[in-house]
């Protein structure tokens, strides 16, 4: 920043003319490469960048990682500031600085530790296990930390089961590429008495289980936990036949998401303030690994961990497969839904059979104004779609008098599917819009073929009778899209997507 002198005519340099703790403060804002570049504009800025609190990394490594690598860790020890606000590092790949070189790993975090950090975020992708990073257990003795964010690719923590944690302050804890369930992971959010949000990826990669009988127990317990998102991946050759299993002791929730289709979830308490929820059952172990005998006990189990989400309100997202299909266990067993506005469901190759358990579990959902049905059955043959018959029971009240909106993906467009949208649009008195989505699966069709099932399909969609009169329905394909506000006289209009 520069000014005319009115007086002398020459420029003067404003930024330059500014306190050195505001200087300090404008270069805490930038990467650290560049803080520290600064240093060569003058005597009085060499070593300003020194007393940042905010250390910044971001860079691409290449043929100068190594460089870049020794620069980093100079750029760390010769830190004069005390306190360090922030430690954020983002690499594109993994660099030789993280080769699994312990001491060194050790030697940074000590740095980081004696400066009382608050916040360390360190992401570092990719798919080289070979590369991991070394977390010593002394990280969790911070007092000060306020945030912990460390997404690498294998995390190996150096903890024992009771270890003495101390993380009085901390607010947020991610770990991502865990490669076991921790035993210290009680200890660890028992020890974090404000954390409100946190988040655990699992990838699990022990190829020597071969105990039967042995079963993880991870028990997650948060009075003031806001957000709890787990995900679970399972890249062993799994041998046993038991699941392991997470307890949730969480009365807080706000936002919740199981990401995990092997193991068991429970909820101790039933959270009373739930906002969101999402629980995800499709992910499965690699092709050997296998559980025997228990997949209706688990899905008894999953059912009963969801209906004790039963105060969730803004919405309730599930993704299941065929053995995790859980839709008939939650019907019937006293627990409603009473404040959910939206019900999204994502199904993997069940088909249209799903839809007697759903109606029949809308009862479980009075106020229910969306619903969301995507059909997955891109391994399904269109014979197993059609086993859907109208049900003898009275339509749910939710569905007469309360959804507005009704969206429907991943159809065939088959003649059985007509039939459970007109029992849909016969019963809904007070649906606004509807939207039809088809995915024509024959490769071997043309175009124009695949234009006029679309065509043939619409047209008998949009004649279906409607009881609610201001209900609008939007047909999808890949080729076409039409309204049916604007299907007059039995004349289709519409537009290509294509």
């Amino acid at each position: 920043m520069k000014m005319n002198n009115n007086v002398t005519g020459r420029e003067v340099d404003m930024l330059s003319s500014l306190p050195d703790d505001i200087l300090t403060k404008i270069l805490s804002c930038l990467p650290i490469n560049s803080a520290a570049a600064t240093s060569v504009l003058s005597t009085r800025w060499r070593h300003l960048w020194t007393g940042v609190t905010s250390f910044v990394v971001l860079y691409e490594t290449g043929k100068d990682a190594h460089d870049n690598d020794i620069l980093f860790l100079q750029k760390l020890v010769k830190l004069t500031s005390l306190k360090l606000h922030n430690f954020h590092i983002e690499l594109k790949s993994v660099s030789i600085y993280w080769r699994p070189n312990i001491r060194d790993q050790m030697s940074f975090f000590h740095e980081l530790c004696r400066r009382d950090v608050e916040n360390i975020n360190i992401i570092c992708p990719g798919e080289n296990y070979s590369f991991f990073l070394w977390v010593p257990d002394f990280l969790f003795k911070t007092k000060s930390l306020v945030s912990l964010s460390l997404c690498f690719v294998s995390i190996m923590v150096d903890m024992i089961e009771n270890v003495d944690i101390q993380l009085p302050n901390l607010k947020k804890l991610h770990l991502n590429h865990l490669s076991h369930i921790p035993p210290w992971l009680e200890t660890l959010c028992r020890c974090s008495p404000v954390l409100e949000v946190l988040d655990l990826k699992f990838i699990l990669m022990d190829h020597s289980i071969i105990d039967t009988d042995f079963v993880y127990v991870a028990n997650i317990f948060g009075t003031n936990l806001k957000s709890l998102r787990i995900e679970t991946h399972h890249n062993y050759y799994n041998l046993s036949t038991h699941r392991n299993k997470f307890l949730i002791d969480a009365p807080k929730l706000e936002y919740l998401t199981v990401v995990d289709g092997y193991s068991c979830y429970y909820l101790t308490q039933i959270p009373t303030t739930l906002l969101e929820a999402s629980v995800d059952l499709t992910t499965t172990t690699s092709a050997y690994a296998m559980v025997v005998g228990e997949d209706d006990d688990y899905r008894q189990d999953m059912a009963k961990f969801v209906r004790r989400m039963c105060n969730v309100s803004n919405r309730l997202d599930l993704r299941l497969k065929r053995n995790s299909n859980i839709m008939g266990y939650l019907v019937n067993h006293g627990l409603m839904f009473g404040n959910l506005a939206t019900l999204i469901l994502d199904l993997e190759e069940i088909g249209l059979i799903v839809w007697k358990d759903l109606l029949l579990c809308l009862q479980c959902f009075p106020n229910l104004k969306n619903l969301v049905v995507t059909h997955w059955l891109h391994d399904v043959a269109p014979v197993e779609n059609i086993s859907w018959y109208a049900p003898s029971d009275k339509p749910a009240d939710c569905l007469v008098n309360k959804l507005k909106r009704i969206d429907i993906l991943g159809l065939f467009g088959l003649t059985y599917e007509l039939c459970l949208i007109e029992y849909l649009l016969s019963n809904a008195t007070v649906l606004e819009e509807v939207y039809i989505g088809v995915d024509i699966l024959d490769v071997d069709e043309s175009e124009e073929a695949r234009l006029s099932r679309g065509w043939h399909f619409c047209k008998s969609l949009f004649d279906l009778p409607r009881v609610s009169s201001t209900c609008q329905i939007t047909f999808r394909t890949v080729d076409m899209l039409a309204l049916s506000n604007d299907y007059k006289h039995g004349i289709l209009g519409y537009r290509s997507t294509s």
